[in-house]
């Protein structure tokens, strides 16, 4: 299993996880349980590995700052947010103003190097989620204690738990 696998895994396991909860069985409950816990763990080594930088966070504050100051403002004269087609949020403003440009431009070009060595952290990341992982050993739950009432779409889910 690859690291980005595991961390799916963890996902949807936490997607069902009301689901999976209702269906019987000690035997399965048991290996279900040790295994979000395995997967617990290595999520967090996984996740521990795209850490950003300290000076990467005060670059971020910085930008944050300045993004605010250039945003439009409500009525209480609290910066305004708006949600990106991707669901996130992102100020509200104007980001064709040259001035804010400047701005951002010159904030970059002060953390130049700062952005560079994130830039490396985030790409050797995305490598390390294609490779192999040794270190998790998920305990494999026979076939015949997965309870029998359950649909296939948590088959699929907890498949690669299942000793085949």
């Amino acid at each position: 299993m690859i690291n980005i696998e595991i961390l799916n895994l963890r996902d949807t396991l936490d997607k069902y996880k009301e689901q999976l909860g209702q269906l019987k069985g000690s035997e399965f409950a048991w290996a279900l349980n040790r295994n979000i816990k395995k997967l617990d763990k290595e999520t967090k080594i996984i996740l521990s590995k795209q850490e950003s930088t300290k000076d990467y966070n005060l670059f971020n504050v910085r930008r944050s700052e300045i993004c605010e100051s250039f945003s439009n403002k409500g009525f209480d004269g609290k910066a305004l947010l708006r949600k990106t087609p991707e669901g996130r949020q992102e100020y509200d403003l104007d980001a064709t103003n040259p001035i804010f440009i400047e701005a951002i431009n010159k904030l970059k070009e002060e953390y130049k190097d700062v952005l560079e060595e994130q830039k490396n952290i985030f790409d050797e990341f995305k490598l390390f989620l294609q490779m192999e992982n040794t270190d998790l050993s998920l305990i494999k739950i026979d076939l015949r204690f997965v309870p029998s009432e359950i649909t296939v779409e948590l088959m699929e889910v907890i498949t690669p738990m299942i000793n085949e």
